[in-house]
């Protein structure tokens, strides 16, 4: 990501246009863009929400750059990088049968 950026060096103004999911785009989308405009303040960002089959189809078409997605790519012609792992945590009640379980 650091390299594609990267490219978008300079002065004149240059655009990204980034497919991301809705569940993705409240939680990591404002602290990606924030760091972005910092790093390339003659950048242009679009953001799309959209479904993992649509970032595909469009990454495919190029009418998007990017795509941020939960699962890697389907569809051949893509390739995919994690970009970090996420733990979730279970919430029960105290008296639930799994509490007595250390991994569910």
């Amino acid at each position: 990501a650091r390299e594609a950026l990267g490219n978008f060096k300079g002065q004149a103004l240059r655009t990204l246009a980034i497919g991301v999911l809705q569940t993705v785009h409240t939680s990591l989308v404002p602290q990606m863009l924030e760091r972005v405009r910092k790093a390339q303040p003659h950048l242009v960002v679009q953001i799309y929400e959209l479904t993992g089959l649509e970032i595909e189809r469009r990454l495919l078409n190029g009418s998007l750059d990017i795509g941020i997605s939960y699962l890697p790519p389907r569809q051949p012609g893509l390739h995919g990088v994690m970009l970090y792992e996420d733990e979730l945590t279970l919430v029960i009640p105290a008296d639930h049968p799994l509490r007595e379980f250390k991994k569910v």
